[in-house]
């Protein structure tokens, strides 16, 4: 494959800078975490909304099955759906009962860091367990996130001679990274004072 593909990579600095950001963050990060999920469907296989998945501990399931009964009806019947948590994910999720979260890291990071871009400014905002946790897997995802990755459309339109696409995504690439490790740089300069 030709370099021009080659996804860009966090630099040493940058990524020396994300490290210490995770670093001071790991204090703070009190969160639990499960490697599986529950979600409900009825007896037609139709799912539950998402706001009734919980972990697989049984009194978080029994607590949103009530849930469930008490806003579809009490003869409604229910299926328990375990799922591993290890797969794709763009945002954090977590146990409607207990609120542990279902996963640590993410597939896609956008979304999420677009939220602690803007909301997670302050010392009292980032020594919030959960905005600790949610950031130190923002910043560790950053290396594998699918957000930076060339798509087969900007590599197909390059061949044909269209460098536009592939230049409008090493461009959201670069400034993805630069804003993620310019954040990583706020959380340095006020955790360390």
């Amino acid at each position: 494959m030709e370099d021009i593909f080659k996804d860009i990579e966090v630099t040493d600095e940058q990524q020396a800078i994300l490290d210490k950001a995770m670093e001071l963050l790991k204090p703070y990060d009190k969160e639990e975490t499960t490697n599986c999920m529950c979600y409900f469907t009825d007896k037609d296989g139709h799912e539950f909304s998402s706001e009734y998945d919980c972990c697989s501990d049984e009194k978080c399931i029994e607590k949103a099955k009530k849930e469930i009964r008490r806003n579809h009806g009490n003869r409604t019947i229910i299926e328990e759906n375990i799922t591993d948590t290890s797969s794709d994910h763009e945002s954090f999720d977590r146990c409607c009962i207990c609120y542990c979260y279902f996963n640590e890291y993410l597939t896609w990071i956008h979304q999420e860091f677009s939220h602690h871009e803007e909301y997670s400014v302050t010392a009292d905002d980032l020594k919030s367990s959960n905005t600790a946790f949610e950031l130190r897997g923002i910043y560790y995802s950053l290396y594998w996130s699918c957000d930076h990755q060339i798509s087969q459309y900007s590599k197909h339109q390059y061949h044909l001679g269209n460098e536009k696409p592939l230049n409008d995504a090493l461009d959201r690439q670069k400034d993805l990274i630069n804003r993620v490790v310019k954040h990583a740089s706020l959380v340095i300069g006020i955790l360390s004072k």
